[in-house]
């Protein structure tokens, strides 16, 4: 791997891969020639951004070992992608294993018609015997063949079974999401919610990040009789942060209400699909489901958080509980979607220092306001004191 600019780059790669290749890192193209060189190099990594990219890849061309040696510029880093190719394009060695079987096999075929004593003539045209080949060394070569199959199946990329090979991934909606995209989904969802739009913006601009802020209420249900407002069903948020994608969805308790009944993530599935769909570029519609489902929830209504590794980045979980009224239990959940797991630590820590810039401000109006109050009540207490 042809060292990349940027240490997040790196890392991300190094997590991605490193639990399956042997990764040998060089910090300009002439070192990775040298490398390339020096050892069996199965896949070269590089950024095409790099100075002397298209130099080191003519190099490689005119050379007839590392002109065979697949090249992949790594620019943008969709991970699932690129181990993906990396299987394809290391498929050869394994194939190359069954045609050498195959060959061995022909070969211990011919030897077994062949194996009785017959006549061979000498170049020179002298006749001559060859003693058949023993048993034992020809069942030797049978077993060496059957091992050296079975150890190419069980390191090819479908030694799971057909569920093991790779599918192509979901389609990724344009970001910021737009209100037609939000609501082809809900109709194909059929579920039970519009965008209100006196509560939503399409567009906002905030430093490094564009976005969009969405609002659904279902607009069959009140929380009351004499209610105005239909309830909240959700919320989605989503846009583009130092040019990575994510996406902040909740899901509202009041539309969710289960009485008695602990949290399951089957109530919340239809939800999960639609955010699922909406982020894309999943394995399929149903992966995040998959993955939180796996996740233990303790029967007890605290505030609970997860993290989770998916195919197209991290998710981060936060599910909490309300009880009004007395008779009724509901819970609100958030799901976040973010291109990599140090972009959520990264909002995390920016959210958390926003919220604690808020609790001073708070804070700090709240001395004012106490101060102030105390001043204008100084006199009156002075007066008082002075009448008595």
């Amino acid at each position: 791997m042809l060292r990349s600019n940027t240490e997040e780059d790196r890392k991300i790669l190094h997590t991605a891969l490193e639990r399956e290749y042997c990764i040998e890192e060089a910090g300009s193209t002439g070192e990775a020639l040298q490398i390339m060189y020096r050892k069996a190099v199965a896949v070269f990594l590089c950024d095409a951004d790099m100075p002397g990219y298209a130099e080191v890849l003519e190099q490689m061309y005119r050379d007839k070992e590392l002109s065979l040696i697949p090249v992949f510029a790594t620019k943008p880093i969709k991970m699932r992608v690129l181990r993906v190719q990396i299987q394809n394009a290391l498929e050869y060695r394994w194939i190359f294993f069954i045609i050498w079987c195959i060959l061995l096999v022909g070969v211990w075929w011919y030897i077994c018609r062949a194996g009785r004593l017959k006549k061979v003539r000498h170049r020179t045209g002298i006749s001559m015997e060859r003693k058949p080949m023993k048993k034992h060394i020809i069942l030797g070569l049978l077993i060496a063949g059957l091992l050296t199959l079975t150890a190419c199946v069980e390191n090819s990329p479908y030694a799971e079974g057909p569920d093991s090979i790779p599918k192509e991934s979901m389609a990724e909606p344009e970001f910021p999401l737009d209100k037609g995209t939000i609501m082809k989904t809900v109709d194909s969802l059929n579920l039970p919610c519009v965008i209100s739009e006196d509560e939503s913006e399409e567009l906002l601009t905030r430093e490094n990040t564009v976005y969009s802020n969405y609002v659904l209420r279902d607009p069959e249900r009140k929380y009351h009789e004499d209610s105005l407002d239909t309830i909240l069903y959700g919320g989605i948020i989503s846009g583009i942060v130092d040019g990575n994608r994510y996406m902040s969805t909740i899901f509202d308790a009041k539309s969710h209400m289960v009485n008695d009944k602990p949290f399951a993530w089957e109530e919340w599935k239809q939800e999960i699909i639609f955010i699922t769909i909406l982020y894309g570029g999943f394995e399929d519609e149903e992966e995040v489901y998959r993955a939180l489902s796996k996740l233990e929830v303790p029967d007890d209504d605290k505030v609970l958080k997860w993290g989770v590794q998916l195919s197209n980045g991290y998710c981060g979980v936060q599910r909490s509980s309300i009880t009004q009224p007395a008779d009724s239990r509901g819970y609100t959940i958030w799901i976040n979607f973010y291109e990599t797991e140090e972009l959520y630590l990264k909002m995390e820590q920016e959210k958390k220092e926003a919220q604690e810039k808020v609790r001073e401000e708070y804070k700090k109006r709240q001395e004012e306001s106490l101060k102030k109050q105390q001043k204008e009540t100084a006199p009156a207490d002075a007066s008082k004191r002075t009448g008595s």
